[in-house]
């Protein structure tokens, strides 16, 4: 029987940003010997040092989902305290584990 190779979720940007500032290509090691790495749109669009197709040419499966796009756009229309900001991040990546990483 043969068994999914596993997901990687990355579920804060300051993760994304610690692997890309420590040697950015650990992550295309990562994704070749588990799996894909997933990352949510709204979490990617955190992390100036990458854009898109910067992030999928290091291993990254940028998650998009019209849930998680209108999310976004409500992150930068709202003012968050920080305590509802974390649970905002954790609805996001709840989306994303649901989606099941599919891009």
């Amino acid at each position: 029987m043969s068994r999914a190779a596993p997901r990687v979720l990355i579920v804060a940007a300051c993760v994304l940003i610690d692997f890309y500032d420590a040697d950015a290509s650990v992550l295309t090691i990562i994704s070749r010997a588990l799996g894909p790495i997933c990352v949510a749109s709204p979490v990617l669009a955190e992390v100036e040092q990458l854009n898109e197709s910067s992030a999928r040419s290091l291993g990254l499966r940028v998650v998009h989902q019209a849930k998680l796009v209108s999310c976004s756009v409500l992150v930068r229309l709202v003012r968050f305290t920080p305590g509802e900001l974390a649970l905002f991040a954790d609805f996001v990546q709840l989306e994303v584990a649901r989606a099941g990483c599919r891009a």
